[in-house]
């Protein structure tokens, strides 16, 4: 049976009983509650007007009919608006997040009421009244949609992914290892499909059917790798997820234009211009301000810490680079005794680092110094880590599209900071970095240092490199999961 015939056997022989992902459902139900939310918004305001005794009194009792009818157009026009402008900006928690999508709903509802009392104005002097009947309109619906995302945003976390994985042996292998470390318990590897000379065992097609997300690796063969990417997208209900090349990160960066009748991307510059570098510096210097205040507990009790338990001085500084490659010295918490080899990486348990330096690292607290190198001006709040010279020399030989991370200061904390660890390569840590650069706006920013609060919160982001040269069969075995081998893909035993 050839390729395409096993294409039409399985879109046929899927059915609802076999759709695993809530994805899609739950992103249906989320936009259904946004519509009820923007048309009972203004109505559930005055409603809380009018139970709360003197509030905007004259605004929502004894109403003359042509207050009701002015009422009832400011209900359809806001209502209409703001369905139209969340659904034309996507403003959908399992793609924006919660956070954005809360601030986003607030202000957006508050304007459009605020704004529709210029009808108002027209017909009866109702500005401080008004006030109120925005601020509840806003509020109503915000409180609402909150509750709803986290349900949603709730059940789609927490539903369990039986996963299908296709790359090249090696590449697969280090991705295996990484999810099952991750120790996620809803990560349920199902098969792992090696791609060999730009095709895959035919048996894919068939074990679709008893997973619901799919993680296509970016060692997949670019044909192969559309062909799945489109059947997946029309024709199954599949979780899909595409592991990014240099490439894709700029391409997603670009808008449309028509070409010569042809869809063109215009990119965006892999750096920052004048004017946000400009909005950005300010933005640094009033952060580090703040944070050098709030942190003097900090300066007062470590520097003793640091003293009581290891010979040495209490500040570490070392040659790092930034923008342009230009040489700073970086200032930290001292985190390992004085005779260690600091250009070497840190390892999982390693004995160079102190005990008070083990949880000045994994808090990040090591890292709080360089808010004087931000306000010096020598990084930004938010960029690409700041690398030591072994680190930059070795992989501008490695990989010369690496430098292209220098377009932007060295930050204090990142996009890659975040989303990565110790022990990630460095090829998959610069696709985090330029992808931050591409996108770079202050929300985005402003996302990251959300990001770092919840990444320093947990315990085994920065602790060093876990070295682990085992086969992926090995691995398997240790880690006590039970799985067949079919050659050129495995099948793993999980309920």
């Amino acid at each position: 049976m050839d390729e395409n015939t096993n294409l039409e056997a399985l879109s046929e022989k899927v059915s609802l009983r076999n759709i695993l992902s809530y994805k899609r459902k739950l992103n249906l139900i989320e936009k259904v509650f946004i519509i009820l939310a923007c048309f009972g918004a203004f109505p559930g305001a005055l409603l809380i007007c009018r139970l709360i005794p003197d509030l905007a009194d004259d605004a929502v009792r004894n109403l003359s009919l042509n207050i009701w009818i002015a009422y009832i157009i400011i209900w359809l026009l806001t209502a209409v608006v703001q369905m139209l402008t969340s659904f034309g900006l996507k403003q959908f928690s399992l793609t924006k997040g919660i956070l954005a999508t809360t601030i986003y709903s607030f202000f957006s509802e508050y304007v459009y009421v605020g704004a529709s009392a210029l009808v108002l104005l027209i017909i009866k002097n109702e500005t401080f009244a008004w006030f109120y009947i925005a601020l509840f309109s806003a509020a109503a619906y915000t409180l609402f949609l909150f509750v709803v995302r986290c349900v949603v945003c709730f059940l789609n976390k927490h539903q369990t992914k039986y996963m299908m994985i296709i790359g090249k042996k090696e590449d697969a292998t280090e991705f295996v290892k990484k999810i099952c470390k991750s120790g996620i318990k809803r990560y349920k590897i199902k098969y792992i499909f090696f791609e060999e000379d730009g095709a895959i065992n035919q048996d894919f097609y068939a074990r679709l059917k008893n997973c619901n997300t799919v993680i296509l690796l970016n060692s997949v063969n670019a044909k192969l790798k559309e062909k799945l990417i489109l059947h997946l997208d029309s024709a199954l209900n599949k979780d899909v997820y595409v592991d990014s090349s240099y490439l894709d990160i700029l391409i997603t960066s670009g808008a449309e234009r028509n070409v010569g009748n042809r869809l063109t991307l215009v990119q965006n510059y892999l750096t920052i211009d004048l004017i946000e570098r400009g909005v950005k510096r300010i933005t640094d210097i009033l952060i580090s301000l703040v944070a050098i205040i709030i942190c003097i507990p900090i300066w007062l009790i470590v520097p003793i810490l640091i003293k009581l338990t290891s010979k040495g001085p209490v500040f570490y500084r070392q040659i790092r680079f930034t923008k342009n490659l230009k040489e700073f010295r970086i200032f930290k918490f001292r985190s390992m005794y004085i005779d260690a080899d600091p250009n070497k990486a840190a390892l999982k348990g390693d004995d160079r680092i102190t005990k008070v330096g083990k949880f000045l690292r994994a808090s990040r607290i090591d890292e709080i110094p360089q808010l004087f190198n931000i306000l010096k001006g020598d990084m930004s709040i938010v960029g690409p880590r700041a690398l030591m010279h072994g680190d930059v020399d070795d992989r501008l030989k490695e990989m010369p599209e690496f430098r292209y991370r220098f377009n932007v200061k060295a930050g204090l904390t990142g996009l890659q900071q975040v989303r990565t660890n110790s022990g990630t390569p460095w090829n998959e840590k610069l696709k985090y970095d330029l992808y931050y650069i591409s996108h770079h706006s202050l929300a985005l920013d402003i996302k990251i240092i959300f990001l770092t609060i919840r990444t320093v919160l947990k315990s085994d982001t920065a602790t060093g490199i876990d070295e682990d040269d085992s086969t992926l069969n090995e691995f398997l075995s240790k880690e006590g999961l039970v799985y067949s081998d079919h050659g050129n893909y495995l099948h793993i035993h999980q309920d």
